[in-house]
């Protein structure tokens, strides 16, 4: 994997990170020996959509939260500025690479606690979105499936990653 650089301006963080041809299963085996894996967060990575590449490089912007008011920092209000922007969404490798990549004290360094990894669209039975969340709740390193509420606000210190237009 690259080197732990990133940068960080008032709004936005940027980084780069390089798949490193794990499977899912593989992934889970690390990030159970190195962090915290929330209940359901399997099912992601056993998924016929994890698509495991090697080399690949993903450049990655974090929005963050602050850049957003009251009800408008929701995921679906989110993920329309994004998307605006002409950003993508993340593949689902991308959180297993920023979970490995990033300390606590990174995520710290950002001004946040939380960042979902903004996926394509999904909705459980009860049309609350799912997602990918890396977190240092608690003080702990976590990475969780996270079911939300599409219009449900949430704090500043959540950061939205998206991958740059210049990935496919």
């Amino acid at each position: 994997m690259a080197d732990k650089s990133f940068i960080v301006d008032d709004d936005i963080a940027t980084l780069e990170l390089t798949s490193s041809g794990m499977t899912g299963p593989e992934w889970f085996t690390y990030l159970s020996l190195h962090h915290h894996v929330g209940s359901g967060f399997e099912d992601f990575l056993n998924h016929e959509k994890f698509i495991v590449t090697d080399m690949r490089a993903y450049h990655v912007k974090i929005l963050k939260g602050k850049l957003f008011e009251g009800y408008a920092r929701c995921v679906e209000a989110v993920r329309s500025v994004g998307i605006s922007r002409g950003l993508n969404y993340c593949e689902e490798e991308v959180g297993t690479l920023l979970r490995a990549r990033l300390s606590n004290s990174d995520i710290e360094k950002m001004g946040l606690h939380s960042i979902l990894i903004m996926l394509k669209p999904m909705q459980d039975a009860w049309n609350d979105e799912i997602l990918m969340v890396v977190d240092r709740l608690g003080g702990l390193s976590w990475i969780s499936k996270y079911q939300i509420g599409a219009q449900f606000p949430l704090t500043e210190g959540v950061g939205f990653a998206f991958l740059d237009a210049q990935d496919p």
